[in-house]
Formats: structure tokens, sequence, C-alpha cells
């Protein structure tokens, strides 16, 4: 998919289901690292664009990295904001600085293997399995739009389920 966006719809519908155990950012510092594989393949024409990030074995050495030096940068990050905005406990613009280590790991590996399975539907230059198979058993199983029509109707969902629960609460 063309560099990320799409990717991060599923991760609303994950963020909704299991909010306290998934990290939705950690999942998009997954899903931009893999896509600056492709990104610098593209940019610098020197196909094929879908290398070794976009084997499972690579989405697994990326999640990996996501968690060992994402979750302590968005721990700061957050931590640099509540400081900045002078958000006290209650605030509405408060996050919670630390990252719990199971919504790092869910959202790194999930958005590793989500974006590794959904670019094997769309590409001919993926080998998933690599170094096991060569094999592309679900390039063509779905058509480009038919991902995207997934992805997106999981973003607005999600979308849509976590307004309506800042709602709710709000208005309670």
């Amino acid at each position: 998919m063309p560099i990320t966006p799409v990717h991060m719809g599923p991760a609303l519908a994950a963020k909704v289901v299991a909010p306290r155990y998934f990290s939705f950012l950690v999942f998009g510092i997954t899903q931009v690292a893999i896509d600056a594989e492709a990104a610098f393949y593209l940019v610098t024409d020197d196909p094929p664009y879908h290398r070794f990030l976009h084997t499972y074995l690579g989405a697994t050495l990326v999640a990996l990295l996501a968690v060992v030096i994402g979750r302590p940068l968005l721990g700061y990050a957050f931590g640099l904001w509540n400081r900045l905005v002078r958000a006290e406990r209650g605030s509405l613009f408060r996050v919670e600085p630390r990252v719990p280590l199971i919504a790092a790991i869910s959202g790194a590996l999930i958005g590793g293997y989500s974006h590794v399975l959904l670019d094997s539907f769309l590409y001919r230059d993926m080998y998933p399995m690599i170094p096991l198979s060569y094999s592309k058993t679900t390039l063509n199983a779905l058509s480009t739009l038919e991902v995207y029509a997934v992805c997106i109707a999981l973003g607005l969902l999600g979308g849509v389920a976590i307004v309506a629960e800042w709602l709710f609460r709000r208005f309670r």
C-alpha cells in the first residue's frame, strides 16, 4: 500500500477491541519502518521494492526494534507533551506517559505481520515467507480494492467506536 496510511485502519479497530493491550503508535512506528524500505527502493528506482522487511522474518525484527526503541521514545514524548500542555490528571489533553510492555509488543507484532499479510495480496515482488519458501500463495487472493475496502472499513468502524466511547464518557 502506498506508504502506510491505509494500514492504520485495522489498528483503529484493534485499539477499540483491546485499548489497554494495544499501542496504536507502536503499530504505526512498525508500519512506517517497514514501508521505509519500499520507499527507499522506489525513490532510488531499484526494484524489487519489497525486500527483506516485507517478509515475516523482517517484520519480526522491525517489531522487536519498535518495542525496544519506540516504547521508551514514546514514553519520553508523552511525558514531554504533558509538561508542554500542562496537562494534569483528568485533563482532556493528558496522555499516559508510559506505554505498557504488552501494548507495545502487541502493537509491534500485529503491525508487522498485518503489514506483510496485506501487502502480500498486492505486490508481485514480495516473498513473505523467505527464507522458508518462495511461495506467493496470497497474491491476488483479494483484489487491491478489496484490501483497501477492508482496511478503510475497519478504520471507519474503529474511529466511530472511539468517538462514540469518548462522547459517552463525556456526557454521562
